[in-house]
């Protein structure tokens, strides 16, 4: 996971700036996430294979425990791929929701490997990297249509958000 830890480098390197990380999916994930959804849909299929794949090695790596929540979101995304394939049908914004994973996903594998490499590479104490999915924090964005090229998607932020924040940070 170099590209994490480089990250987790700068986000270091700015800690007296009280930094808030927004992460993208890792390599392939949102076009394995597509591909998921519409074998789904295509053909009753569901394999989330290649998803959990780049999703755990960041944990295998660092040989620790896949954290429950990590679980949690694998599983709710075989949940959702499932009910594509039973109803032979997905709407844009089921699709926004599984893309949605490969971002949630990031966020806890990123604040897994800043917390651990701070515990136990540098013996730091650093503040506590803590995963926040967009929705929690107030945020609301428009459908992109389940889209990989992110120009299709706009954030909108909603006046709920700053109070949010504040619980959060």
């Amino acid at each position: 996971p170099a590209h994490l830890r480089r990250a987790a480098s700068i986000v270091r390197d700015r800690l007296n700036r009280h930094p808030i990380v927004v992460l993208s999916a890792m390599g392939s994930t949102t076009n394995e996430l597509l591909a998921a959804a519409d074998r789904a849909f295509h053909t009753g299929e569901v394999d989330i294979t290649k998803i959990k794949d780049i999703a755990l090695a960041t944990f295998g790596e660092l040989k620790v425990d896949v954290p429950a929540d990590v679980t949690g979101l694998l599983d709710d995304l075989q949940r959702i791929l499932s009910g594509i394939a039973l109803l032979k049908e997905i709407s844009t914004r089921t699709r926004d929701l599984v893309v949605s994973f490969g971002e949630r996903l990031s966020v806890r594998v990123f604040s897994v490997l800043f917390n651990h490499v701070a515990a136990t590479e540098l013996k730091e104490k650093l503040p506590e990297a803590k995963p926040v999915d967009s929705w929690e924090a107030g945020m609301s964005t428009t459908s992109g249509g389940g889209s990989a090229n992110s120009a299709f998607t706009q954030c909108e932020v909603l006046p709920q958000t700053y109070v949010k924040l504040n619980e959060f940070f």
